[in-house]
């Protein structure tokens, strides 16, 4: 049960503004999978070690064919850096001198100084999640991750990522059963999305050298599956470096911001101007893998254009002029030559306009 997410991003660079979150937070990654015996007790000894550090981001990468929690960007990560072995960690993929490799055994007092002597850098860049809305009808997810640099940067490649983490899940389900385990395992820190891919969000910052107060934004727009608990799922924003194509060592992460999705629960806006002209709207069936139809009454009759745009905002099929009659209406659309993803469909004039969100498979 591989979930696949859809996504897409809206790019947007922003002349100024104030990004609060400097301090430095640490993204700990853990390789797992529920097929490795020995996770269990490795995670026992990551969340004694968490209790003194409440700046570092846990995320577990579930990977493997077997692992119902596994994440393709995730089975990447541990290829390049684990060899696809668990369980392990990274610290902000940083390379530690006198370390060969990025990924680390799991250790009491290792780990311990690791995180320390990580935290105890000063942060080169400043991250926070802004503008977040998540609606609960359509489980539609928006929100910005906001990036200030606060020193000179040279030469590189600078991406944004978001990261969806499950906090916990726990089940009967054999699927999820532990090994070193059992059954009713509580998976914590599950990694359930990685929407820049292993690597980030390339164009997120157009810059290959960066000064401090050098500023941009990018807005991640996705739909959260209805099996994941939105009370349970953490936002994990991010910023990452990559020197080298080739030097997977030379590709940390530079700074995070974090929130509970649940906090988000506002709509977002539909683009309702004026509901004066209409009673109903209704688009079924919603989701569809080809043909929506669109029931609409509209109070008094009237010319439309009907418009349909991608979560880019742009516009995917020349603008329709209708002719929508009082009363009950009834308009199909066919999306069978679009890729899957998020659409909204529109309806406006010169004095009024709505727009409706619908989901393609």
């Amino acid at each position: 049960m591989n979930l696949k997410i859809k996504l897409a991003g809206i790019f947007i660079v922003l002349l100024s503004f104030n990004v609060v979150a400097q301090e430095k937070k640490i993204v700990l990654e853990i390789f797992e999978g529920t097929w490795c015996d020995a996770c269990p007790e490795a995670i026992e000894i990551i969340d004694d070690v968490l209790l003194n550090h409440p700046n570092v981001i846990p995320v577990a990468l579930h990977f493997g064919d077997q692992d119902p929690m596994n994440v393709d960007a995730a089975y990447q990560i541990a290829s390049i850096f684990s060899g696809a072995s668990a369980p392990g960690f990274m610290i902000d993929r940083h390379l530690f001198p006198n370390e060969a490799n990025v990924a680390l055994a799991v250790e009491s007092n290792s780990l311990n100084n690791f995180l320390n002597e990580r935290m105890a850098a000063a942060p080169v860049v400043a991250v926070e999640l802004n503008n977040g809305n998540f609606d609960a009808a359509t489980r539609i997810l928006s929100i910005d991750v906001d990036v200030e640099f606060l020193a000179n940067l040279e030469l590189s490649i600078f991406n944004t990522n978001l990261y969806i983490v499950e906090t916990l899940i726990q089940t009967d389900d054999p699927a999820y059963f532990q090994a070193g385990s059992g059954n009713n395992y509580p998976h914590k820190y599950v990694l359930r999305a990685m929407l820049g891919g292993e690597w980030g969000t390339y164009g997120a910052i157009d810059q290959s050298t960066v000064s401090p107060g050098d500023a941009f934004s990018y807005t991640y727009l996705t739909q959260i599956p209805p099996d994941w608990d939105i009370n349970k799922l953490q936002l994990i924003g991010l910023v990452q470096q990559t020197q080298q194509i080739q030097n997977y060592d030379m590709r940390p992460i530079l700074n995070a911001d974090k929130i509970q999705l649940n906090t988000l629960l506002s709509p977002i806006p539909t683009a309702i101007n004026d509901l004066s002209e209409i009673n109903t709207l209704n688009i079924f069936p919603n989701p569809s893998s080809n043909i929506f139809t669109i029931d609409i009454n509209f109070v008094k009759s009237g010319n439309y254009n009907l418009k349909i745009k991608d979560v880019f905002g742009r516009t995917i099929k020349e603008p329709t002029a209708i002719s929508l009659d009082e009363g009950k209406n009834e308009i199909n659309i066919d999306l069978s030559d679009e890729p899957t993803g998020i659409y909204f469909v529109e309806f406006l004039n010169d004095k009024f306009s709505i727009s409706k969100t619908i989901s393609k498979q």
